[in-house]
């Protein structure tokens, strides 16, 4: 199952924002960037519970 969510022009830009460090909200902002697609964010049901 995945979870698409559509993303402004603002959005995109502030998740695809260069990440530094690598803590656990560094690596959830790259997660989040692999999953981008055009204008969408993709999240699979895995994403969803190993970030809960």
């Amino acid at each position: 199952m995945r979870l698409i969510i559509e993303l402004s022009e603002r959005d995109k830009e502030k998740l695809l924002t260069p990440v530094a460090g690598s803590g656990g909200f560094q690596s959830l902002l790259r997660n989040l960037q692999h999953g981008i697609h055009g204008n969408e964010l993709v999240l699979t049901v895995d994403q969803n519970n190993r970030n809960n």
